[in-house]
């Protein structure tokens, strides 16, 4: 595979040596429209977008990082997908949000429980203030672990990321989490 990303690359023979790439990293492809296609319009537009990634891999690829072309294409699918289910998540409210929304009292009702909800209502604002300090990978592994209740063994499956790396990517999240409440204490 490296010597065929060379030779597109050196343009030698640079039509049949695609073809050849495409149909190696069909399977790949496929694999990953099946886990975050979903966001497509369909298996054909994914597939179409997929193939796009690929050229554009094929382009930007730097075989002196040390990184195999199918990880780097894997990875390059992985973010592109991720990006895409962001911007939808963004126009669909979250799950979480509409937990929150369907359970708050509204602010003049006069019901026992008003103070707490008042009190669960501002530390919902200051936890979504908090995730925003997040990386993006960050904010992703919270959301997939607590709020979506996923296993990062599920995860890690999924996103085709180690484990042990969702452990620390967890850990860092959770460590700045900590630290942005024990300062907000402080203050």
């Amino acid at each position: 595979m490296q010597n065929l990303i060379k030779n597109i690359q050196e343009n030698i023979q640079p039509e049949e040596n695609i073809q050849l790439v495409i149909q190696r990293v069909t399977p790949l492809i496929y694999a990953m429209i099946k886990k975050y296609g979903y966001c497509e319009d369909s298996i054909e537009d994914a597939y179409q977008t997929s193939i796009a990634l690929l050229l554009e891999a094929l382009k930007d690829y730097d075989e002196g990082k040390n990184l195999p072309f199918v990880l780097y294409l894997k990875n390059k699918l992985f973010y592109h997908y991720m990006e895409k289910i962001k911007k939808i998540s963004k126009l669909n409210p979250t799950p979480m949000d509409e937990i929150y929304v369907s359970t708050l009292i509204k602010l003049t009702d006069h019901n026992e429980d008003f103070t707490q909800n008042l009190i669960w209502r501002c530390e919902r604002e200051e936890l979504q203030k908090a995730l925003e300090l997040l990386s993006e990978r960050q904010r992703w592994i919270i959301e997939e672990h607590y709020f979506k209740g996923k296993r990062l063994t599920q995860i890690s499956e999924e996103a085709g990321i180690f484990y042990h790396a969702l452990v620390k990517l967890k850990k860092r999240a959770i460590d700045k989490l900590k630290r942005y409440f024990q300062e907000k204490n402080l203050n």
